[in-house]
């Protein structure tokens, strides 16, 4: 409700605690949107009040979802990303949200063990948040921890009915990687279209580990829409987010199979 009520200010007008409200907003809808309103409120936060942690560290994971989505207006996100949650984990380190973006930006940068290491801090610190336990679950599913990972998020998804729908990616990619394309497609297509070219790329493998590639050019269709150089850049954009080798090898098999065209 607090959220809905600032949305009628111009994104640069906020206070830091509403800019914080479109950042949280932005994090549960995901949409084009939402992502610039939000980029706006916080980089003036960040200006205005530099020494508040959390604004810092939700800063710092826009500069993340920049770098993963490869959005050509940013320069090296990745290292704005790790610049600016740093700041928010020395300013504000008994806070959830600046512990988690930390593990996030590890993950990001291929540190796999920080990653996992960071995550257990923000746990202890409040296990019992369903959102939060939910985003652990889903960086450290991502980071190799898989059974606890997926325990927290699947934990998250049925004690909060609006989870954000992303995590069930979490829930995707533990499935395909163990074989299970029928199930991992199902959690595909629960997660839905909020995560940009992502959703046609987990769609179109999954349907190509499971044979069915016709089915699969309608998502390749929609992924040249949205990123028409992904099929020269695959295996860079791919390692962008997945940091396992043989997890990532498997993607690109199920987009080969699913029938796409690869340099």
């Amino acid at each position: 409700r607090l959220s809905h009520e600032v949305r009628a200010k111009k994104p640069a007008d906020l206070t830091t605690y509403e800019a914080m409200l479109r950042y949280h907003h932005y994090m549960l809808v995901m949409t084009p949107e939402s992502n610039r309103d939000a980029l706006t409120a916080l980089r003036a936060a960040v200006e205005r009040e530099p020494d508040y942690g959390p604004a810092c560290s939700a800063f710092a994971n826009m500069h993340c979802h920049a770098y993963i989505w490869d959005l050509p207006e940013f320069e090296d996100p990745l290292e704005t990303a790790r610049k600016y949650a740093r700041k928010g984990v020395m300013i504000d380190p008994a806070n959830q949200l600046t512990r988690i973006v930390m593990s996030y930006v590890h993950l990001l940068r291929g540190e796999l063990d920080s990653s996992r290491s960071q995550a257990d801090t923000p746990l202890s610190l409040n296990p019992n948040s369903a959102y939060y336990a939910g985003t652990l679950g889903y960086v450290l599913v991502l980071a190799g921890d898989f059974d606890r990972g997926r325990t927290l998020v699947e934990k998250a998804v049925a004690l909060n009915p609006c989870h954000p729908r992303w995590f069930h990616h979490a829930i995707w990619l533990d499935d395909y990687r163990q074989g299970r394309y029928e199930s991992a497609y199902r959690s595909a297509l629960t997660a839905g279209p909020n995560l940009g070219f992502w959703h046609p790329v987990v769609c179109a493998a999954s349907l190509g580990m499971l044979g069915r590639g016709e089915q699969a050019r309608a998502y390749f269709a929609e992924l040249r829409r949205l990123k028409p150089d992904f099929e020269d850049r695959t295996r860079e954009l791919i390692a962008r987010v997945l940091k396992i080798d043989d997890i990532a090898g498997k993607l690109i098999e199920g987009l080969m199979k699913a029938g796409m065209d690869m340099p």
